[in-house]
């Protein structure tokens, strides 16, 4: 048994202890082998487990991430950890061999087993392998699926490339998923897709349709200068815009390194000064829904 193995079935014997003999007896057919051992066995498990939350204590969310830097458990439920550990028993030698067992695994899967299927990528080795089903998941049409590949897993941060990554973001907004729980999401702006993002932004504008305020997060601190003049009407205040658009906009300009950047915040006093108080934030913002604290 892996030590991410161990760290789940020790999370579940203290939470679910009645369910752990028929668990450890499916994990055994899993390892064994035996024909549709693992498609049976995520099925079953909220049968067993339940699907309260996980509530993992602070030391069980460090000892995860010791093993698999950025798994969060936070959100998880007991039936969502108790598939992934059974999807940690397929066989993955080689990268074809697991890819084999996980596709049999999604394709009889419904919404609520192929999110935990979603949310095991990180946990599980051949990662470069592993990309593709990442990028179906994030091609769906269903959101839950999408914010499984998306929001609160290590997996895209580290193994999306820069095109792939963009279109994410994208998808995300589009399907009105939040930014904030995506890792990495600040790191990896980026000039193509801040470029992306202002044009779709103007594009709506121009339908008269709202433009995600999270959107300016991601696009403003890699805009170049064609793209300040959307910001700047940002800052001034566009009636379809959500709130509360012209702060985000304020704190992607204060990332942006360009000096005509430096000077387009320096227009709207308010914000640089709240921004340079600290007490502008992207965990402050929520109190900023009306363009001020």
């Amino acid at each position: 048994m892996s030590a991410l193995a161990a760290h789940f079935h020790q999370l579940l014997q203290i939470r679910v202890p009645q369910a752990m003999a028929w668990i450890d007896e499916r994990a055994a057919a899993i390892i064994s082998g035996e024909a549709r051992a693992a498609a049976t066995t995520i099925a079953l498990m909220p049968r067993h487990t339940g699907k309260a939350d996980l509530a993992p204590s602070a030391a069980e969310c460090a000892a995860a991430q010791a093993l698999v830097p950025g798994l969060d458990l936070r959100h998880w439920t007991l039936d969502q950890t108790a598939r992934v550990y059974a999807v940690l028993q397929l066989p993955m030698a080689t990268a074809a061999e697991l890819v084999g067992a996980l596709d049999a695994l999604y394709r009889c899967a419904d919404v609520a087993e192929a999110v935990a299927l979603y949310q095991a990528l990180p946990c599980l080795p051949h990662a470069a392998a592993l990309i593709p089903r990442a990028r179906e998941g994030l091609r769906s049409n269903q959101k839950p699926l999408v914010a499984a590949v998306a929001q609160r897993s290590p997996f895209p941060a580290a193994h999306l490339d820069e095109a792939a990554w963009n279109q994410m973001v994208l998808k995300c907004l589009f399907v009105g998923l939040s930014l904030d729980p995506i890792q990495g999401i600040d790191a990896r702006c980026n000039a193509a897709q801040a470029a992306q993002l202002c044009d779709y932004a103007r594009e709506r504008r121009a339908a008269r349709r709202p433009v995600p305020w999270e959107l300016w997060r991601v696009a403003v601190p890699a805009c170049g200068h064609e793209h300040l003049a959307e910001v700047e009407r940002t800052l001034v205040g566009v009636a379809e815009d959500e709130a509360p658009a012209a702060p985000a906009a304020a704190l992607g300009l204060a990332a942006n390194p360009l000096p005509a950047a430096a000077e387009l915040l320096a227009r709207f006093p308010r914000f640089a000064a709240a921004i340079a108080a600290g007490s502008l934030n992207w965990s402050s913002i929520d109190t900023w829904k009306d363009g001020s604290p």
